[in-house]
């Protein structure tokens, strides 16, 4: 679930009394997407979390379940440009006025089919830039849109998921958090490996798939 930081409302307390702190996030994750929010509740561990997420060291894995046959893990590079007005972002190939490059792996977990025939993949994403709606909006652009996306899902897509599904937000679970080997300022974090159970209405949607063999 989307959680607001509300870093700008508490950063002039905490200046003010270095001792107390209003615990805050340190990562986010869009709206409907379920998953691991770190939060620090100590100035030290707020600075010192915010900075591992600000850096790139913590490895962020997502489970989503995409349309189409994804056969092997590869790697999607591009630039995204956001529209503040919609909230919404486009990915291109080339380099744009105030766009951010992206690179996004992927492996496929497995590929299964629902009763009507429709085909869909299981993987795993991990963003190496942390832009908004990075997942989302480079699988969309790759052909393989999440299924039950509002805001990057083709039209057939959607009215297939409301008639199928009765799904209105898109599958994505921030499943794992991998913290580097070793982290100075918070030791007990060095190399640990943070798990979150994936959401029962993720899992039934899963049960409902025909995986073959791979089941």
């Amino acid at each position: 679930r989307y959680l607001e930081d509300k870093e700008q409302e508490t950063g002039s307390g905490r200046q003010r009394n270095a001792g107390t702190v209003t615990p805050s996030v340190c990562n986010r994750l869009d709206r409907n997407t379920s998953g691991i929010v770190a939060c620090g509740n100590s100035v030290r561990g707020l600075r010192s979390l915010s900075a591992l997420f600000r850096n790139r060291q913590v490895h962020k894995t997502y489970l989503c379940l995409v349309y189409g046959e994804v056969k092997s893990k590869g790697i999607l590079t591009g630039y995204l440009t956001k529209d503040n007005k919609t909230n919404q972002v486009t990915v291109s190939t080339d380099s744009r006025e105030k766009a951010k490059e992206i690179v996004t792996e992927y492996e496929p977990l497995k590929t299964g089919v629902f009763t009507d025939g429709t085909k869909v993949t299981l993987l795993h994403a991990s963003p190496v830039t942390g832009r908004t709606h990075q997942i989302r909006a480079h699988m969309a652009w790759a052909g393989h849109a999440l299924v039950g996306d509002r805001k990057y899902g083709k039209e057939k897509e959607l009215r297939w998921c409301d008639e199928t599904l009765h799904l209105r937000h898109q599958l994505l679970h921030c499943r794992y958090l991998v913290f580097p080997t070793e982290v100075s300022e918070l030791p007990a974090l060095s190399g640990k490996r943070i798990e979150a159970p994936v959401p029962a209405a993720f899992e039934q949607i899963i049960r409902m798939i025909d995986w073959g063999e791979n089941q």
